[in-house]
């Protein structure tokens, strides 16, 4: 059922390697003194593992990675240093005035490709990827992280259909539903309810997931990896904006925010 994963997101315990990737973060946001933290937060545990099991950034198995909630920047950025795609002290000068680690991705660094944080621009992007790939008979997966409050664009539903349309099976299409946009809730500002309906209604095979558990994230990807029936996929990923930082966790001012304050911006602590 859907609220199982949205309580059990909410509840997931993070696990020290995820802690110790958000700290790193939060020392970067404070080093800028502003950011869009809370999609960067709520995305920590899919990257690691589509970085830990998919993404090689080799000529031979180029799975390839559009996140275009593109304002999700400094985690895709942290894990491009984390694979040495981008030097590690970078990440030190992000949304610094002459740094190329800008508050939207943009495909001028090493590993991303495409420029993204316009909504609605890096599904239309996958989309095209995936079905060159499908043309040149290259068996290679795209993955698209989407925002929901992206889904309010119709660019989005366009690339949808197209995508259903030329039997994109090795297209996997991430929902971060973290339920929250830059100026409130997405049920409240453009509900996209029902999803599961209306995404198995454009012919995409649709999958759930706690986003914040590594075990389900990977178990579940696996199995949409290897499924070949001529489908794209959704993955309804639940998670919680600005996860780890209880004073902004599911609140649309996690979006951006202005000023970090290193006080009221902490992490909690794990227990041993």
């Amino acid at each position: 059922m859907q609220y199982s994963f949205i309580d059990s997101s909410r509840l997931a315990v993070l696990d020290h390697e995820s802690v110790e990737i958000r700290n790193r973060m939060l020392d970067i946001f404070h080093l800028a003194g502003k950011g869009h933290l809370g999609s960067a937060f709520s995305l920590v545990e899919m990257l690691r593992v589509l970085f830990g099991e998919y993404l090689t950034f080799d000529q031979a198995n180029n799975d390839r990675l559009i996140i275009s909630q593109g304002w999700a920047s400094l985690v895709y950025y942290y894990f491009l240093a984390q694979a040495k795609l981008i030097h590690s002290s970078d990440l030190d000068s992000f949304l610094k005035f002459d740094s190329n680690l800008g508050g939207c991705i943009e495909s001028t660094v090493n590993g991303i490709s495409a420029s993204t944080g316009a909504c609605g621009h890096g599904l239309p992007i996958g989309v095209g990827l995936a079905y060159a790939y499908k043309l040149g008979s290259i068996k290679n997966t795209v993955f698209v992280i989407v925002g929901d409050g992206e889904l309010g664009e119709g660019s989005i539903w366009e690339a949808l259909m197209s995508a259903a349309r030329k039997k994109l099976d090795n297209l996997i299409v991430i929902i971060d539903y973290n339920k929250v946009q830059c100026s409130g809730d997405v049920k409240t500002i453009t509900s996209v309810e029902p999803l599961k309906a209306k995404f198995e209604s454009f012919g995409f095979n649709f999958y759930e997931v706690n986003g914040h558990s590594m075990f389900d994230i990977s178990g579940t990807i696996k199995n949409m990896v290897t499924k070949k029936n001529g489908a794209p996929k959704i993955l309804l990923s639940h998670t919680v904006i600005g996860k780890g930082i209880p004073s902004i966790e599911n609140s649309f001012e996690a979006h951006w925010i202005g000023k970090i304050d290193q006080e009221k911006h902490s992490l909690y602590h794990i227990n041993e």
